[in-house]
C-alpha cells in the first residue's frame, strides 16, 4: 500500500468510555475519552502528522480529545488477542484498551465492507506478534525513543515516590543541567518544587522556582497545586497578604480543583495565626464538606484537628482524627514523619488513645527499622496511658518478637510484665495466672510482692477466702483482704467450732454481720475474755439503742464470768437503764445486783433487788439473788430474813425443778425452825431431802434434826429409826456423837 498511518493506543487499569463524533458526511471529526479520575501528571497539547491531542479536567474527570488531520477510526479492544478466544461482532462502549487509527484515504489492513458470519476461535501465538515497547511518560501518548534523560527521570520519580526528597532534588537538577531540551523538564521542575516543599526548604527559593514554573506552564493541570505551594510558602514567611492572593487565585480560577479546599485551609490557618476565632472554623467546615476525595478530606480534618487542639477543644480534635483513621487510615502513611508529629501532639495533649490507634494502624505498612521501633515504644506507652492495657500488651509482645536485638528490649519486657497487673479486667482467673507468672518469674522482688497483693484482691472477688489465708504470710499484714477473708468465713460458718476457729486464727477483733453469734459461741466455749474484747470494741462503733443494749449485755455477762465485777456492774447498770423488755431488764438487773454484792456495795444491791421484785419476782434468775440475800441474813443471824429467803428459794426450785441450792438452803432453814421449836414445819422442810445427793455429814445432820424433832413430838419409834441411821454412818463424827447422846436419853 505504501500509505502512511498512525496508531494511538490508550490503556487504563479500569474500563473507560470513548466515543466517535461524526459530521454530516459521516466523517469522524473528534474522538472523546473520559476517565473518572484526574491524572497524576499533566498532559500537554500535542500535534502529530495525523492527530491533534488535547485534554481538559471537568468535574474531576479527565477528558482526552483526539482530532484528526485527515481521517481516523476508533476501536475497542476488550479482549487479549494472544488467547484462544472468539472475536465477537459486538463492540462495547467501555474498554480498558482503545485504539485510534489515523489514515489518509482508506484504513490500512481493514475493509469497510460489512460481513455476516459466525464467531470463531483463533490462536495468535505471542511470539508471532510484533512488539513495540510502551512509553507512558506523564501519561502522554507520544512515541519517544528511549534516551539517558528517561532513565534519570524514572529514577527521579521513583525517589520522590519513595519519599527520598533530597535525592529527587539532585536528580531533577541533573536533568535540568544536562538535558535542557528534554521533554521531562517541566515535570522535573515540578518534582523539585514538590520535594523542596516536603523538606521545608527556604520558602523564598520555592516561591521563585514555582512562579517561574507557572509562567512557563500556565496551562498545566498541576497549576493549582503549585499555586498552593506558593501560598503556603508565603504563609511560612508570614506574608499573609501574598499568601491570600495565591489562595484566592486557586479559588477563583480553578473552582473544580481539589486545591480549592487546600486554599480554604491555608486561609483559615493564616487567620488563626492572626488571632481570628470565628472565621477559621467556618472555612475548615466548608473545606471539609466540599472535599471531593478522601485525601483532601483527610488533609482538612487533620489540619482542623490541630487548630482545635491549639484552642483547647481536645474532644473535637479527637473526633476529627478518628474520622480520618476510620475512613482513610493510609493517609497517615503518606508522610510518616509528619504523622508522627501529629501523634506526639495528640499525646502531649492527653489524647493517648487516638494517638495510639493511628500509630497502630501504620505498623503493618512500615519496615522493621528504627522509626518503627521508636513508634512501637510510644504506641505501647500511649495505650497504657489510655487504660487500654490489652492493646498495650499486644504491642509489647509484637515489639519483643520483632526487635529482639533492641537496646530497649529489657525495658519493654519489664514494662509488659508490669502491665500484666492490669490485663484481663473481665477475666479474674486469667489475672491470677498472670500474678502467679510474676511471682514465679521475679521471686522476692517488689513485683512479686505486688503480685501477691493483687492476687489476694482477685481471690477475694472470687470468694476463695481460704486461698487468701494460704498466702497471708506473703501479704502485707495490713492487707485488708486477710481480715475480710476471715470475716467472710466467719459469716459463712455453719457451726460454733468453725466460727471460733477462724475468729481465733485472725488474732484480732473482727466486726462481722453475725457478731452476736460470734459472741454467743465464745461465751459457750467459756472464752469470756474474747467475748468481752469484742463487746467493748463494738461499743466504740456507731450503734442504735437496741444494738448498744445487746453489746452492753454481752459485756456485762462476760465481765461477770471473769470476776471483773466493777466492769460488769457498769455495763449491766447501763443495760438495765436501756432495757424496755422485762426479760432483758431482769437479766441485767440480776447481774448488776450480784456484781454490786461482790463489790460489797450491799445497799446499792438492795435497791436493785427492790426493782427486780417489781419486774419478775418469780423468774428463775432470782434464785441467785435470793441466795445472796439468804447469805447476808445468815451473816447477821436474822432468822426472819433467813426464813423468808429460804422459802423463796425452795418455792422457785420446786417451780422450775432446779435444785442448785439444795440441801444447804433446806438444812439452814431447818436450823431456824428447830431453834424456834417448830418441829412439824421443820420435818416438812426436810421431808424429801434425802432423795437428793448429800454428803455423809449432811445426811447425819438431817437424821439428827429429824430424830430430835420426832423425839420432841413424842414419836420415839420414828426418832429411834432416824438416830439409828445417823449412828450407822459414823459414830465418831460430831453429829454421830449427838445422835448417840439422844439415843442415851430414850
Amino acid at each position: 500500500m505504501n500509505k502512511k498511518f498512525s496508531i494511538i493506543t490508550l490503556k487504563h487499569n479500569e474500563k473507560f468510555y470513548c466515543k466517535d463524533n461524526f459530521d454530516i458526511n459521516n466523517n469522524n471529526i473528534l474522538i472523546e475519552c473520559v476517565i473518572n479520575k484526574t491524572p497524576a501528571s499533566s498532559f500537554p497539547k500535542n500535534s502529530t502528522d495525523f492527530f491533534d491531542i488535547y485534554t481538559e479536567i471537568k468535574n474531576n474527570r479527565f477528558h482526552l480529545f483526539i482530532k484528526p488531520h485527515k481521517k481516523q477510526a476508533l476501536f475497542a479492544t476488550p479482549f487479549d488477542l494472544k488467547k484462544n478466544i472468539a472475536i465477537p461482532k459486538e463492540r462495547p462502549k467501555e474498554s480498558k484498551i482503545w485504539q485510534i487509527v489515523g489514515y489518509e484515504n482508506e484504513i490500512p489492513f481493514l475493509s469497510n465492507k460489512k460481513y455476516y458470519g459466525l464467531n470463531f476461535p483463533i490462536k495468535l501465538p505471542s511470539t508471532a506478534l510484533p512488539y513495540i515497547k510502551e512509553l507512558d511518560i506523564n501519561a502522554s501518548p507520544l512515541v519517544y525513543n528511549e534516551g539517558p534523560d528517561l532513565n534519570v527521570f524514572l529514577s527521579l520519580r521513583e525517589a520522590y515516590n519513595n519519599k527520598n526528597f533530597t535525592q529527587s532534588i539532585a536528580l531533577a537538577d541533573n536533568i535540568l543541567q544536562n538535558f535542557p531540551d528534554s521533554i521531562f523538564i517541566r515535570d522535573s521542575l515540578l518534582y523539585k518544587i514538590r520535594s523542596l516543599n516536603q523538606l521545608n526548604q527556604l520558602p523564598d527559593n520555592i516561591i521563585e522556582l514555582a512562579k517561574m514554573w507557572i509562567k512557563n506552564y500556565s496551562a498545566d493541570t498541576n497549576v493549582p497545586e503549585v499555586l498552593f505551594i506558593i501560598g503556603d510558602s508565603y504563609s511560612k514567611l508570614r506574608n499573609y497578604n501574598e499568601a491570600r492572593y495565591y489562595y484566592n487565585r486557586i479559588i477563583d480560577e480553578y473552582a473544580d480543583s481539589k486545591y480549592v479546599q487546600y486554599a480554604n485551609v491555608g486561609i483559615a490557618n493564616d487567620m488563626a495565626v492572626n488571632g481570628d476565632k470565628k472565621q477559621p472554623m467556618a472555612l475548615y467546615t466548608k473545606a471539609y464538606e466540599k472535599a471531593r476525595d478522601l485525601d483532601t478530606a483527610s488533609y482538612v480534618a487533620v489540619t482542623w484537628g490541630q487548630y482545635e487542639i491549639n484552642n483547647d477543644n481536645k474532644k473535637s480534635a479527637e473526633i476529627l482524627f478518628s474520622r480520618v483513621l476510620e475512613a482513610n487510615p493510609k493517609y497517615f502513611l503518606k508522610d510518616i514523619n509528619k504523622s508522627y508529629d501529629y501523634l506526639k501532639l495528640l499525646a502531649e495533649n492527653g489524647l493517648f488513645e487516638i494517638a495510639a490507634k493511628i500509630g497502630d494502624s501504620m505498623l503493618d505498612s512500615l519496615p522493621n527499622d528504627m522509626f518503627k521501633e521508636r513508634l512501637m515504644i510510644d504506641i505501647s506507652n500511649w495505650y497504657e496511658l489510655a487504660g487500654k492495657n490489652e492493646d498495650a500488651h499486644r504491642i509489647n509482645l509484637a515489639f519483643l518478637e520483632t526487635f529482639k536485638e533492641s537496646n530497649d528490649l529489657e525495658q519493654m519486657k519489664l514494662r509488659d510484665d508490669n502491665l500484666l497487673f492490669s490485663l484481663n479486667e473481665n477475666d479474674i482467673n486469667k489475672q491470677i495466672e498472670q500474678y502467679d507468672y510474676i511471682i514465679s518469674t521475679y521471686p522476692n522482688s517488689k513485683n512479686s510482692a505486688l503480685a501477691y497483693e493483687k492476687k489476694a484482691d482477685a481471690l477475694f472477688k472470687l470468694g476463695l477466702y481460704n486461698e487468701i489465708l494460704n498466702i497471708k504470710n506473703n501479704l502485707d499484714p495490713k492487707n485488708p483482704n486477710i481480715n475480710n477473708a476471715y470475716i467472710k468465713l466467719i459469716e459463712n460458718a455453719k457451726n460454733c467450732n468453725d466460727i471460733i476457729k477462724y475468729y481465733l486464727e485472725s488474732d484480732t477483733i473482727l466486726q462481722t454481720n453475725n457478731a452476736e453469734s460470734v459472741a454467743l459461741c465464745l461465751k459457750d466455749a467459756a472464752m469470756f475474755d474474747k467475748a468481752m474484747e469484742l463487746s467493748e470494741f463494738l461499743l466504740t462503733t456507731p450503734l442504735n439503742t437496741q444494738e448498744k443494749l445487746t453489746w452492753l449485755s454481752n459485756l456485762a455477762q462476760s465481765a461477770f464470768k471473769l470476776n471483773d465485777f466493777n466492769k460488769s456492774a457498769i455495763a449491766s447498770r447501763d443495760a438495765f437503764s436501756l432495757a424496755k423488755n422485762s426479760t432483758q431488764k431482769q437479766e441485767m438487773g440480776v447481774i448488776l445486783f450480784l456484781s454490786l454484792a461482790n463489790l460489797n456495795r450491799n445497799d446499792e444491791a438492795l435497791k436493785v433487788y427492790e426493782n427486780l421484785n417489781k419486774i419478775l419476782p418469780n423468774d428463775k434468775s432470782m434464785l441467785k439473788v435470793y441466795n445472796q440475800l439468804l447469805l447476808w441474813a445468815m451473816q447477821r443471824s436474822d432468822n426472819v430474813a433467813i426464813e423468808k429467803y429460804s422459802k423463796d428459794i425452795i418455792r422457785l426450785q420446786n417451780l422450775y425443778k432446779i435444785y442448785d441450792y439444795t440441801p444447804s438452803v433446806e438444812i439452814n432453814y431447818a436450823d431456824v425452825l428447830f431453834a424456834d421449836n417448830r418441829f412439824s414445819q421443820m420435818l416438812e422442810v426436810l421431808k424429801n431431802i434425802l432423795s437428793f445427793k448429800l454428803s455423809d455429814d449432811e445426811i447425819q445432820k438431817v437424821r439428827y434434826l429429824r430424830g430430835s424433832a420426832y423425839y420432841e413430838l413424842g414419836d420415839n419409834q420414828k426418832a429411834r429409826n432416824e438416830i439409828d441411821e445417823c449412828i450407822k454412818i459414823n459414830l465418831d463424827s460430831a453429829y454421830g456423837r449427838l445422835c448417840s447422846e439422844i439415843l442415851g436419853l430414850m
